[in-house]
């Protein structure tokens, strides 16, 4: 008789029990068994666009050109268009993804100063022109609820872009031109509920609620020129004005920038510029942030600009970076800001007056163009 105490079977009894008996031990121990689990998806939205830069498709003329008037609203869709828009459909899905997160650190190195890199900034722009595109292609197909959502996509796209400098905000207001464009163009298509539009009155009452939460955290004006003026009155110093001057003017050497300020008067000239640059950001700001007119907005900051040069006519050579470092230009931008900040408000009051039973038709198309804008 075989003694099966001693045999296999309870050779593996006893390495059961061991087992059994170490297990129980590490529970008791707090130990638990290692579990392999996935790496959490990145929490930085600029992580999934740059992604989507790299997955998206160089677009040859003329469809570059093409796409652009497409998104615009100024040509037709044609093969072209729809196919490249198609193929940048790993890039859009990164989009949608990245635009529904909170956080967007695009790691800019603002040590820099003006020699910061952004190349991101004509990226997104093209992101958001496919995106839009997108939206047109989905249109013409009916899917006017679907077009919506991803223009509110480009929207959320537009806050990602950020407020951090003067051109991202300038980037990103075109952006938010772009979409209100094809919002009321597709406001202008949608069928009523006469022409068998019935299941689109939830469509808009979504976009309005979605408008409504943007235009509580719309780009600020005023966050990126308060940045642009740390930034400036940094680099105002003794110790990076020759790189400056040479960004502002690559035909003077260093040794000849360095020269004129010393000439100047150094340091203490140094510390005139920077009170006059940012005495004059501090008027532009409070123009920004004050409640006037578009005209009256304009006026003033206008007369802001006539006093840099008259300050220059007047050989006030602390006015010298206020005058480079501020061109004219951006003027118009500036006082535009009137009119971005409030068209999220003039679309839901397009909502508001267009007529259930033509929801979306005609009526609602000229609510927005009858609408008077500060």
């Amino acid at each position: 008789m075989v003694d099966i105490m001693k045999g296999p079977i309870m050779s593996v009894l006893r390495n059961n029990r061991i087992r059994m008996l170490l297990s129980a031990l590490l529970l008791t121990l707090g130990v638990g068994v290692p579990v392999l689990a996935y790496p959490p998806d990145p929490d930085n939205a600029a992580l999934l666009y740059y992604q989507a830069f790299l997955s998206c498709p160089k677009a040859d003329e003329p469809v570059d050109t093409q796409l652009r008037d497409f998104a615009d609203g100024k040509i037709e869709l044609n093969k072209a268009i729809e196919d490249y828009v198609g193929s940048c459909r790993g890039a859009i899905g990164l989009a949608v993804v990245a635009s529904e997160l909170r956080g967007c650190d695009w790691g800019l190195r603002y040590s820099e100063g003006f020699s910061m890199i952004l190349t991101h900034l004509a990226q997104m722009r093209t992101l958001g022109r496919i995106l839009i595109a997108d939206a047109r292609i989905m249109a013409s197909r009916g899917a006017y609820e679907e077009a919506l959502a991803r223009c509110v996509t480009v929207l959320k796209i537009s806050r990602h872009v950020g407020d951090d400098t003067l051109i991202s905000t300038l980037v990103g207001w075109a952006l938010e031109g772009t979409t209100y464009g094809c919002i009321q163009d597709l406001l202008g298509q949608m069928p009523g509920d006469r022409q068998g539009g019935k299941g689109h009155l939830k469509a808009l009452e979504q976009l309005k609620a979605d408008l409504a939460a943007l235009s509580k955290r719309p780009l600020s004006l005023k966050n990126s020129l308060e940045i642009e003026r740390e930034v400036a009155l940094d680099q105002i110093k003794m110790e990076k004005v020759p790189d400056l001057l040479k960004d502002l003017d690559p035909n003077r050497s260093p040794e000849e920038s360095m020269k004129l300020i010393v000439e100047y008067g150094g340091e203490a000239f140094l510390e005139l510029c920077r009170g006059h640059y940012s005495k004059f950001m501090t008027c532009v700001m409070s123009i920004v942030e004050s409640d006037a007119s578009y005209a009256e907005a304009r006026r003033r900051i206008t007369k802001v600009f006539e006093q840099v040069d008259k300050d220059q006519k007047d050989k006030k050579n602390e006015a010298m970076f206020t005058a480079a470092l501020v061109p004219e230009e951006i003027a118009p931008f500036v006082t535009s800001s009137a009119l971005t900040v409030r068209l999220p408000a003039v679309f839901m009051i397009t909502l508001n007056v267009a007529d259930p039973e033509t929801k979306g038709a005609s009526a609602g198309k000229a609510a927005f163009a009858s609408v008077e804008v500060r």
